[in-house]
């Protein structure tokens, strides 16, 4: 996840430099309403340092706690941070050597997350079905190994 939310950060900040430098906000909007259909995504900010202010593109309300992450700085490094179940990445969004703004990309876990219980579900289940498997594999071996001993048994009685 970490991966696919720096990457997508990052081209969304390429994709975004010219749209902030013609302060073309319906460019702008354009640009992220696509990256909004991934499902992982809870929300993106861009935080503009031409106009001192932030742009919220969103498909839900974001919490109280991530509210309080409007303030982040900007900044012409990449940062990755995580806060219940979210994953926040940051890139500066540059034209040239000029930094324009800074993109926060919130990614939810919740995905992530479904995808872990499934699989472990399946670990378990495939762990019971070996366990049954090796329960009647043992006791059909058991009964192999023991059917000569009664024969045995009679043989020395002779």
């Amino acid at each position: 996840m970490k991966a696919k939310g720096e990457s997508m950060t990052r081209m969304l900040a390429y994709n975004l430099s010219s749209a902030l430098d013609l302060d073309d906000r319906q460019l702008i909007e354009r640009i992220t309403e696509g990256v909004l259909q991934d499902k992982d995504i809870s929300f993106i900010t861009i935080f503009r340092s031409q106009h001192n202010d932030t742009l919220l593109f969103q498909p839900q309300k974001p919490t109280y706690s991530e509210q309080k992450l409007f303030r982040v700085p900007i900044d012409t490094t990449s940062n990755i941070f995580m806060d219940e179940g979210q994953l926040y990445v940051t890139s500066p969004i540059k034209t040239g050597q000029r930094t324009l703004g800074t993109l926060l990309i919130s990614f939810s876990l919740k995905g992530l997350k479904a995808d872990i219980a499934q699989r472990r579900r399946l670990i378990v289940g495939l762990n019971f079905l070996v366990l049954i498997l090796g329960v009647l594999v043992a006791n059909y071996l058991s009964g192999l190994l023991t059917k000569p001993i009664p024969d045995l048994d009679q043989l020395k009685s002779l």
